[in-house]
């Protein structure tokens, strides 16, 4: 069955050295999703499998601009290009299907709630509940926001603070570039972790004691953030 399945995924590919260090930390639990994709070995919808292993690993990547240059990766995106998946289809059906509240909501975050610190080359952007209810939000319509300050010149840290709509705690998105290590930053602040370069975490307490979090963390971590490449 399905259990069986995997464990005979993990022990043929995960647990080599290479692909546990590295590939996993990018696809997380959808590495035996794509080799079943790949190798016809199980009774699955292999169609549907395999754009399910590509989806995550971009998606987990940022489109393959971070935790992405294990060459481990592009051998798994060619065996699965060679399988018929239609990688530009993909890419469409993920990021370009956003509803207009998501693109006015993305303009007032820019332009009202993005707060640039150049002394420690870092972002951050909040967003209240009352603000996402203003905007219409619907789940999933900030996804992403997180990653835009990194396209400014010199900016290699970028968090994102959103009040939950469910649950009554804060969401914390973390992005870095070069070899600044935002999990740490996730993990000593933020109850959270994750990857080098895309972390998550959550908090327990205002918007206003979070960004005090937020800012605490750039003193600390100044060194890191100036002498990142």
């Amino acid at each position: 069955g399905v259990e069986l399945a995997v464990l005979k995924i993990r022990e043929q590919w995960i647990d080599k050295p290479l692909i546990k260090s590295q590939l996993s930390a990018v696809v997380g639990d959808l590495e035996h999703i794509i080799y079943l994709g790949i190798n016809h070995t199980v009774p699955y919808p292999f169609g549907s499998l395999r754009k399910l292993g590509y989806t995550g690993m971009m998606t987990d990547t940022g489109g393959f601009s971070y935790n992405s240059n294990n060459r481990e990766i592009y051998f798994i995106i060619s065996e699965l290009l060679s399988k018929g998946i239609d990688k530009d289809a993909i890419y469409r059906k993920v990021f370009n299907t956003y509803s207009e509240g998501r693109l006015r909501l993305m303009g007032y975050v820019l332009y009202d709630k993005m707060e640039v610190f150049p002394q420690f080359r870092s972002s951050l952007i909040w967003l209240t509940r009352e603000e996402q209810g203003k905007s219409q939000y619907v789940k999933g319509d900030t996804e992403g926001f997180v990653n835009i300050p990194l396209q400014m010149k010199g900016i290699c840290f970028s968090v994102f603070l959103r009040e939950d709509t469910e649950k009554n705690m804060i969401k914390v998105s973390l992005r870095s570039v070069g070899n600044f290590p935002c999990n740490k930053v996730a993990a000593e602040f933020f109850n959270g972790g994750g990857h080098l370069n895309a972390s998550g975490g959550e908090f327990y307490g205002t918007m206003e004691e979070a960004i005090g979090l937020f800012k605490q963390a750039l003193v600390k971590y100044e060194d890191l953030l100036l002498k990142n490449e």
